[in-house]
């Protein structure tokens, strides 16, 4: 959570999408009314844009439909009219490279069962990932906190606060939620891999199904590496060969030590660099094919 950080922009120069108008940064304001402020009453997707490509935008707005289902809200725009919006933001904030599309249920008061008036912003940012990570990993603590139904991408993110209040607390860089059971879940931000006794598993349940999560286990699946879907104790986990943990922004962040202790041998592990490297792959054939297709 805490190997990269926002830069800062010229708000003069950036331009925001709320309800498919264009705005300058400082003329981009909403209701505070809005029950995504007053009740975190909203879903969202943060999304990589590599060289001016939003990475499988449709695969996430697929997600996005999904967490308004199970929260009752309703995504009155044309995917497709979204779709272009975010495209032409892309074009406007050249050089960002990191999109988050927020809906909530717009100025709605106590009533959660209607959507009369959703409030759709798209936004981009500029991000720094320390490169460091790749290479030698990061610590991560576990952690007893869960989110709230997890399928669901949702702007209450208490979870998320706290993990990170804690890995500051213990001077690590990533945190991987647990269970009152002692399950292990995943991070406030990030799936869960670990490679254990030559075998690759991933938690199966309680959890927000990542798109990156999805596009591993195909890769690794297609290259003949043995993966199984299955939820994990915290001593299963502990006792793991190697650990890494993925999401769109950060791709695939290797753990090298846990609660403390070196993950195997406390170095970024073959498997984890042989996925990082079919991952790595994927993105480069997919922005080619985009382009490709765009030119």
């Amino acid at each position: 959570m805490l190997q990269y950080r926002i830069l800062k922009a010229n708000q003069f120069d950036m331009f925001v999408c709320i309800n498919g108008k264009f705005l300058k940064k400082k003329d981009a304001k909403i209701s505070v009314f809005d029950n995504g402020f007053l009740y975190g009453d909203g879903i969202y997707e943060t999304i990589r844009i590599y060289d001016g490509v939003i990475f499988e935008l449709d695969e996430h707005l697929k997600r996005l439909q999904k967490s308004a289902e199970i929260t009752g809200l309703e995504i009155k725009w044309p995917i497709a009219k979204i779709m272009e919006w975010a495209n032409k933001l892309v074009k406007l904030n050249k050089g960002l490279n990191r999109m988050r599309i927020t809906v909530s249920r717009g100025e709605n008061g106590l009533d959660f069962n209607s959507c009369e008036n959703p409030t759709l912003v798209i936004h981009c940012e500029k991000l720094r990932i320390d490169p460091e990570i790749y290479k030698k990993g990061v610590s991560a603590v576990t952690f007893g906190v869960e989110r709230i139904r997890p399928e669901a991408k949702t702007l209450g993110l208490m979870h998320l606060i706290l993990s990170q209040r804690y890995i500051l607390q213990k001077k690590a860089q990533e945190a991987i939620m647990v269970d009152e059971k002692n399950f292990v879940r995943e991070g406030p931000s990030t799936n869960v891999f670990a490679l254990i006794k030559g075998i690759i598993y991933t938690p199966a349940s309680h959890i927000l199904i990542g798109t990156t999560r999805n596009r591993i286990l195909e890769l690794v699946k297609k290259n003949g590496i043995k993966i199984i879907v299955k939820d994990l104790k915290i001593e299963e986990l502990e006792s793991a060969e190697e650990i890494f943990l993925t999401n769109k922004i950060k791709e695939i962040i290797p753990v090298t030590k846990l609660n403390g202790k070196k993950v195997g041998s406390g170095k970024v592990g073959e498997y984890t660099q042989k996925i990082m490297k079919l991952y790595k792959d994927y993105v480069k054939a997919y922005v080619r094919s985009v382009k490709n297709n765009e030119g």
